[in-house]
């Protein structure tokens, strides 16, 4: 499992997890999570497809999760456009 950083061009960075496989089928899955939902939640079954040989990626939205920042959520400037 490795944490990547993505950085959006507004200048705010997203958090994506990676899970390698140790033999590769040479296919990704992105793991699209339910709208707000953190991307720990999806972390069982990323590594479930790591084990049977796929790379998958898991991410959180802005201002959630690891992607959170030092924003509180409440004072948060994103909208829904944004996710």
């Amino acid at each position: 499992m490795n944490l990547l950083n993505i950085s959006c061009p507004d200048g705010q960075i997203l958090i994506s997890t990676q899970f390698l496989p140790k033999e590769s089928t040479q296919k990704v899955v992105l793991i699209q999570n339910a709208l707000g939902m953190k991307q720990k939640f999806y972390y069982d079954f990323a590594q479930y497809l790591a084990d049977n040989g796929f790379v998958a990626y898991t991410y959180d939205y802005r201002s959630i999760g690891l992607s959170k920042g030092d924003e509180d959520i409440k004072n948060s400037k994103t909208t829904w456009k944004d996710w």
